[in-house]
């Protein structure tokens, strides 16, 4: 039942970042046609953080109560009906943001039930110790989305050139095959306290890794960092590649950067899972930080698309070593209430997901449309430093 259940999960991954993804850019990309503003730009980018701050934590907290199956097909349903409404209504950038904005709501319900099986079904990997089971786990959860977040984005700038209502119509179908999946094969599980586990609260107890206060802070401050990078630079990369006074890209050629950006942290999700001698620390996410700051850096400097390809695709390395490490090393300490620690973690990515994008938008709409780099990678660089203090801080 477990492998049964991961496997579905992959799939279920896959499909949710390939629509989210698909809906994020061609939003973003169709209201840079409506608008020459990159803060109202930037704001359509965001608009999915502003629910997503909320939601994840209070619906994963629920997601442990209640049978997880439910808060899928909510999810799945709900995802259906906003890509219609993209479809149908969303011709305006304010009717974009207000579907960005349903949009977190829908994926408050569907991330934290996922991520959480993900991590009380890790120990279906038994030939090896729990720890390492517990990241296989959570990378193959990882190489799922990630998959679909890098399809995303390119066949948003396919459809964007050729055939942009395309882009949601596929989304509709993405969802609806998602909860058909969801319906049809996902069993319904049960737990003591609720309908939640089919005995799959299995995994061998574990010790904290280093249940402090002081790394708590560690792990929030990095997740925060790593959301607001990666929506920063799907979004207002994006504003930057296709409007007149940035790169003056087409829109496939955009799709195809950032689909090197997401097989960066594909590929190092995959190199991961397979080899697990990469283990997960705040050390690594640290110095991963220090290397996205430097890729971030270099983007203005370049407009040669095979050069900011590369820069791109090293930068996607770096934010995968931050998200599989930081989810690995938060789910890996707590054997209760995955779901409400996984809604955390996600309410994180939204903070950092409403914010960047709108920051962004903002300082590109005062100043020049690289300035929006330098102050990424200097913020980057900022985090570095902070986390390096906190993590060689001598312990009382």
């Amino acid at each position: 039942m477990p492998k049964k259940i991961q496997s579905i999960l992959f799939i279920l991954s896959f499909l949710g970042d390939f629509g989210n993804s698909l809906l994020l850019i061609t939003s973003v990309a169709y209201g840079v046609t409506l608008s020459d503003d990159p803060l109202l730009v930037g704001m359509i980018g965001a608009a999915y953080g502003i629910t997503y701050l909320i939601t994840p934590a209070i619906l994963g907290w629920l997601g442990d109560k209640f049978p997880r199956k439910m808060s899928l097909l909510i999810a799945s349903s709900s995802q259906i009906l906003i890509a219609l409404y993209f479809l149908v209504f969303a011709h305006s950038p304010i009717r974009l943001i207000v579907g960005q904005i349903l949009l977190g709501i829908a994926y408050g319900f569907f991330w934290p039930s996922i991520e959480a099986y993900a991590s009380e079904t890790s120990y279906v990997f038994a030939s090896i110790p729990p720890e390492q089971a517990h990241k296989k786990g959570i990378l193959s959860f990882c190489i799922a989305w990630s998959i679909g977040y890098v399809v995303g984005p390119l066949f948003a700038g396919i459809f964007g050139d050729y055939f942009l209502p395309g882009a949601f119509i596929t989304g509709i179908v993405i969802y609806i095959i998602g909860f058909c999946l969801i319906l049809i094969k996902l069993p319904t599980l049960s737990s003591e306290k609720s309908s939640t586990v089919v005995n799959i609260s299995q995994n061998p107890p574990v010790k904290n890794i280093k249940g402090t206060q002081r790394f708590l802070i560690e792990l929030v401050i990095a997740v925060l960092l790593y959301a607001g990078i990666s929506k920063a630079l799907y979004t207002y990369f994006t504003d930057y590649a296709l409007d007149a006074y940035g790169l003056d890209w087409s829109n496939s050629l955009t799709g195809w950067i950032l689909f090197s950006f997401g097989l960066g942290r594909t590929a190092f999700f995959v190199v991961n899972f397979f080899s697990l001698r990469i283990k997960s620390s705040m050390k690594l996410v640290l110095y991963a930080f220090l290397g996205i700051g430097l890729c971030i850096l270099c983007i203005p400097f370049f407009q040669n698309a095979i050069i900011i390809a590369v820069i791109m695709f090293m930068g996607g390395v770096g934010a995968g070593i931050v998200y599989s490490s930081t989810l690995d090393l938060l789910l890996h300490q707590e054997q209760q209430s995955k779901g409400a620690k996984a809604g955390l973690f996600e309410s994180m990515v939204g903070l950092g997901s409403v914010s960047f994008p709108i920051a962004a938008g903002a300082i590109a709409r005062i100043s020049q449309m690289t300035v929006p780099f330098y102050w990424l990678a200097a913020l980057t660089t900022c985090v570095f430093l902070v986390l390096f203090f906190l993590e060689y801080k001598p312990s009382r």
